[in-house]
């Protein structure tokens, strides 16, 4: 699968979004052909690791907004005055959560420099 990053070329500076495979052994700049040895497998598996991580966190991120506009309608919707405080309430709860996941899932970009 490989794993997405920003490269940042050292000669001409030019910044690419590309993929870093496992198996590759250079990474080329495509604007001036400079190419410079892959990062070492430690290194793409933890970024691989962490890119997942946050992938997981923007999908809880997701479920979450959406139980917050369910709930936000059916406070908005609810007739009872008892049940008004509980969808209120996790209307409140599930929108801390998509807030969290969020920035947590947006934290590291990476930017490989070569």
């Amino acid at each position: 699968m490989g794993v997405h990053v920003k490269a940042t070329c050292s000669e001409c500076l030019a910044t690419h979004a590309t993929n870093l495979e496992f198996g590759q052994e250079n990474i080329r700049c495509p604007a001036c052909g400079h190419t410079m040895n892959n990062l070492p497998e430690g290194e793409l598996n933890e970024l691989e690791t962490v890119q997942k991580k946050q992938r997981l966190q923007c999908i809880i991120a997701l479920v979450c907004a959406t139980l917050a506009t369910i709930s936000l309608f059916q406070w908005a919707f609810t007739m009872k005055m008892d049940d008004v405080t509980i969808w209120m309430a996790g209307t409140i709860i599930f929108l801390l959560g998509t807030l969290i996941c969020g920035v947590l899932g947006s934290l590291k970009r990476h930017v490989v420099e070569f």
